[in-house]
């Protein structure tokens, strides 16, 4: 039995099954909680299931994409979308950035307001 205080150490390795065993709660919890979610919207609201389907169907989307051809391409899309709008960000707000930093007048002008 493992004492009380195992999680608590500082820098101490936890024994290498209770190590694999927090590996796969880790998973298996949130996909399990995903499952239980998604069947309670898709039996109760039928409309919402389109929005959060369960694992099985997306697993069975994730197949039909790969044999389709077209799963690796909509990645790209994806991947594409999620980094231009990444830069477009970055390409916004460091400019700010640095006029709130250098001038006190922009940075009265854009900081949130201290109630």
């Amino acid at each position: 039995m493992l004492s009380p205080t195992v999680f608590w150490r500082i820098a101490e390795d936890i024994p290498k099954k209770l190590s694999w065993t927090l590996i796969v709660l880790s998973i298996a919890i949130p996909i399990a909680l995903w499952w239980l979610v998604s069947e309670y919207i898709a039996t109760h609201y039928e409309v919402y299931a389109i929005f959060l389907p369960t694992p099985l169907r997306t697993l069975e989307a994730l197949q039909r994409l790969w044999s389709e051809g077209i799963l690796l391409t909509d990645i790209a899309y994806s991947m594409f979308r999620v980094f231009s709008g990444f830069f477009l960000a970055a390409l916004i707000s460091v400019p700010l950035g640095v006029l709130m930093g250098a001038f006190a007048s922009w940075r009265s002008l854009l900081e949130p307001m201290d109630m």
